[in-house]
């Protein structure tokens, strides 16, 4: 009997969050309205992170649209832990 010789490799699952129609079937919305998921999730991290570290979320929230960027800007005021540069994402709406 022949034995079986199998190849084994990795992919990313970067992908999944990188191609807008995976991302849309992931979050269950469409491409319009990242910008409200994305918005979403780093405010339910500043609360969870604020949770954490036993500190009432004191969260400062801005949200523009410069020349087709929308910025997101979620800042925890009163948590410790965080460097200021990792407070702050953006986002390029797709066509």
């Amino acid at each position: 009997m022949r034995k079986l010789e199998r190849t084994t490799f990795e992919s990313s699952r970067a992908g999944e969050y990188f191609d807008a129609r995976q991302l849309s079937a992931l979050t269950g919305v469409p491409q319009g309205e990242f910008a409200s998921v994305c918005l979403k999730e780093l405010i339910d991290n500043s609360l969870d992170a604020c949770e954490a570290a036993g500190v009432a979320p004191e969260i400062s929230i801005d949200v523009r649209e410069e020349e087709g960027v929308i910025r997101l800007s979620v800042s925890y005021l009163n948590y410790p832990k965080v460097s200021r540069d990792l407070k702050s994402y953006s986002s390029r709406p797709g066509p």
